[in-house]
């Protein structure tokens, strides 16, 4: 099956749970994601913009293209982040895809990138194949880095 990527997957709002860049400390109760290539940014004891969600979500950096997965309860730092939980991918499968479609979306700089990106399609294969090709990633880059150990 294939579907553009904006019917696979909810866009949650960040607005909810996003607090100020001044906002942002070192230590804390709540992890901060941004759109950063970090996972964490910082942390924040604000507790009323915890985002607790019941699935892992694919967290995308709209200015910076940068994907990361999400299993955490977290707060949102900053502008630019777009939150996506899959509807029917597992969220490891849909960043790997998404690493990979990104290839072929140009940087436009510090543009948005999601309205470029939610109409890519997205292979939907079957669960079972889903973890296999989860698996075979993993595995590669298992390999690759036991090279620069």
């Amino acid at each position: 099956m294939l579907a553009p990527l904006e019917k696979i997957v909810t866009t949650i709002s960040a607005k909810p749970y996003q607090i100020k860049q001044s906002e942002i400390v070192k230590e804390g109760k709540i992890p901060v994601v941004s759109q950063s290539k970090i996972l964490v940014e910082g942390f924040s004891n604000n507790f009323s913009k915890i985002l607790d969600y019941k699935t892992d979500v694919v967290i995308f950096g709209d200015h910076t293209r940068n994907l990361k997965i999400i299993d955490f309860p977290f707060v949102v730092g900053a502008d630019g982040v777009k939150i996506l939980s899959p509807i029917c991918l597992s969220a490891k499968f849909l960043k790997y895809h998404l690493d990979y479609t990104l290839l072929f979306v140009r940087n436009r700089g510090y543009a948005r990138h999601y309205s470029y990106l939610k109409s890519k399609i997205i292979g939907i294969p079957s669960v079972l194949e889903q973890k296999r090709i989860v698996a075979k990633i993993d595995l590669l880059f298992q390999k690759v880095s036991q090279l620069f150990e």
